[in-house]
């Protein structure tokens, strides 16, 4: 109708890479590396958009997700080590297969509620469901290095309510400030790099509160606009890649640290001297 508008948004991704990693940077192999990804990625989403009176618009809509990521790896080290002069071989190989599922549904109102004033509020239910399998062998002349192929199922599921809270006023034409609060999620996952038993892991959910405020103004009739902004964030289990030794072996798993925060200001300048030129520049 004149006031409500149905829009579609359909998105598929097929990405296939092989990437050969020289470690080392040596024309010894010590850590000579393949990693071939084969990735797909379906996405729809549904927006209704609408409007009540002069000072309300409106949107609600449902989000869905499916990606498939399977990877195959090989490690190649036969120079990493020798015996009486000669080397010895190593060869680990790993293939793996990430599964995710994700739905969402949200909603947006935008309220001019006074002369000036501008109120918007927002809230998102996110679910995310994943499915992992690996499997990885070590072969090796080496006695005690080699070793028969070790594999991995793990499934989880996360969901969590992301709220935002924004709040605008128009000193002038030329001027708006503004504040915003907002909720952000990120949903846990498995240790993609365990090797054996000892490795296997999970991490949970990281979340984020983000805290903005700052001002947006125009000036030289429109020829230049300068934008200011004051933030903060505090994250919560923040999700950590680590490196753990024991011995000679060594393991990278995700942690959740206990918090981390983010602070900061941003200036961002747009001016226009001439018709065809545009100049910016950015401090943070």
């Amino acid at each position: 109708s004149d006031d409500v508008t149905m829009k579609s948004i359909t998105g598929y991704r097929d990405l296939q890479t092989d990437s050969y990693i020289d470690i080392d940077a040596t024309t010894l192999q010590l850590g000579d590396v393949l990693v071939a990804l084969d990735q797909n990625q379906f996405t729809q989403e549904f927006q209704l958009l609408g409007e009540s009176g002069d000072n309300v618009n409106w949107v609600i809509g449902a989000y869905y997700l499916k990606e498939e990521v399977p990877s195959h790896q090989e490690a190649y080290a036969d120079d990493f080590l020798q015996y009486v002069g000669l080397p010895i071989s190593f060869l680990r190989t790993i293939d793996d297969d990430l599964q995710t599922t994700s739905y969402a549904v949200f909603g947006q109102v935008d309220w001019a509620f006074a002369e000036k004033w501008n109120l918007g509020l927002g809230v998102r239910w996110t679910q995310e469901e994943k499915e992992y399998f690996r499997t990885t062998s070590t072969f090796s002349d080496l006695l005690g290095v080699a070793d028969p192929a070790f594999e991995f199922l793990d499934s989880d599921d996360w969901s969590d309510w992301t709220p935002t809270l924004t709040l605008d006023y128009a000193m002038s034409d030329d001027v708006t400030l503004y504040g915003r609060i907002a909720q952000g999620f990120k949903s846990g996952g498995f240790n993609g790099r365990a090797n054996t038993a000892a490795d296997v892991s999970t991490f949970d959910p990281e979340t984020v509160l983000t805290t903005e405020i700052g001002a947006k103004t125009v000036m030289a009739d429109g020829r230049l606009r300068a934008n200011y902004a004051v933030f903060f964030s505090k994250y919560d289990d923040f999700q950590a890649r680590v490196s753990v030794g024991d011995g000679i072996d060594f393991r990278f798993p995700v942690l959740n640290a206990a918090e981390l925060d983010i602070k900061g200001a941003e200036v961002e300048l747009i001016w226009l001297p001439i018709d065809p030129l545009t100049l910016t520049a950015q401090v943070g």
